[in-house]
């Protein structure tokens, strides 16, 4: 579905983020994110960091990516949550998602 690709794409147009983001895009961190919230059945903001960290080599097999457990701290997520939060934004990025299904 090339989420990860397409959150990226969008926020660059959309997902105002602050100029200091680094390491993870925004569309791997949401990704990596829902992995966990799928495996684990928990939403739970402080569990992911230790969660990933646990899993840094086969994440980053999978992914392709080079990747730090720093990257998934609740602070970094609780922003995630902060920039898919624009109604507006979110509504386009799924209307262009929809349209690749």
């Amino acid at each position: 579905m090339g989420v990860p690709q397409l959150l990226d794409k969008h926020l660059d147009k959309h997902f105002d983020t602050h100029g200091n983001w680094q390491g993870m895009s925004l569309g791997w961190v949401s990704i990596v994110w829902l992995s966990y919230i799928l495996s684990k059945a928990d939403h739970c903001l402080s569990h992911v960091q230790p969660w990933v960290e646990k899993r840094l080599e086969t994440l980053s097999i999978c992914t392709g990516l080079s990747m730090r457990a720093l990257d998934y701290s609740d602070d970094r997520l609780q922003a995630v949550l902060r920039y898919l939060s624009k109604d507006t934004a979110w509504q386009k990025f799924e209307q262009e998602l929809g349209g690749q299904l």
